[in-house]
């Protein structure tokens, strides 16, 4: 009785996957990028063996100061304290209870 069912239900569920309309891949692309075309491979051993920094100096400042932001960020982050509130200090206390009970009973 499944098979039955799912058998017409999938030939369905095929039949409206086939009106489906799908995007154009290409409407993203700019007309200049096309009329670049796609940039050209470097061997292996150039890239093995060439100079890693490819990065501009405007690229290094920007890391530099998304880096010192970040750190600044951790710094602080590092000396908050958290917060804990009445209900999470009661709970620290039932625990803290609980372990010297068990610590007594041994």
């Amino acid at each position: 009785m499944i098979i039955r069912l799912s058998l017409p239900s999938l030939g369905l569920a095929l039949a409206l996957a086939g009106c489906t309309q799908f995007p154009e891949l290409e409407s993203g692309r700019v007309d200049s990028d096309r009329s670049k075309g796609y940039p050209g491979f470097l061997p292996m051993d150039q890239l093995l063996t060439g100079d890693p920094r490819q990065a501009t100096p405007e690229v290094i400042t920007g890391v530099d100061a998304r880096v010192a932001v970040l750190q600044a960020r951790a710094g602080a982050l590092m000396q908050q304290q958290p917060s804990r509130d009445a209900g999470l200090q009661r709970r620290i206390a039932r625990l803290q209870q609980k372990a010297d009970t068990l610590r007594n009973a041994e």
